[in-house]
């Protein structure tokens, strides 16, 4: 099933070459992940990145967001090899390393594909809510909890998508696409 993927990323790649378009880059900052490690730009290398903003004391958007990549990442198999996730809380005074892992735990998230992160997240707030702006017009406000998004190796936003069945087909198609270019790139 995951050829069968890859060849169907391969046949899009050949047939619209270019990649997502960058809409922004996330601010870099420093992060530490559920067990405590650094992840930054060094961690999201080689990786393409299904990304949510969420914090574990939110009582209704957040744990359905949960909820949709606990699903996301039962998909992940279907899909090409680099494609991971990423929870970015943005209530680094209460979601320590402790909590993000308790959380992923109440989700059964796999720490090998998908990751919770927390730290100084307000520069990463403002970056992707520029870049919201970028690609939904000006009065558009980003909101966690509500809105996935396609993050490059490099911490560049590729695009954002609702969680509805039709969004995440979109979001895997880019993200195989993007996977692809990757691994072409790794191979030269």
């Amino acid at each position: 099933m995951r050829s069968l993927a890859i060849a169907m990323a391969l046949l899009a790649v050949a047939c619209n070459p270019k990649p997502t378009a960058e809409l922004g880059v996330v601010a870099p900052v420093n992060l530490v992940d559920q067990d405590g490690h650094p992840f930054g730009r060094r961690e999201l290398a080689d990786h393409v990145w299904i990304t949510a903003m969420m914090f574990t004391s939110c009582p209704m958007a957040c744990p359905m967001m949960a909820q949709r990549m606990a699903h996301l990442q039962a998909m992940l198999p279907k899909h090409a090899e680099p494609i991971r996730l990423l929870s970015i809380s943005v209530d680094a005074e209460n979601d320590t390393p402790p909590v993000l892992s308790a959380y992923g735990k109440r989700f059964h998230s796999d720490p090998a594909v998908w990751t919770f992160v927390t730290g100084e997240t307000d520069p990463i707030f403002a970056s992707v809510n520029a870049a919201y702006k970028q690609a939904l017009g000006a009065k558009a406000n980003f909101s966690h909890g509500d809105t996935l998004m396609l993050l490059d190796g490099d911490g560049r936003i590729k695009g954002f998508y609702g969680k509805d069945d039709a969004s995440v087909a979109r979001l895997f198609a880019d993200a195989d696409r993007l996977a692809v270019v990757y691994a072409r790139a790794a191979a030269l």
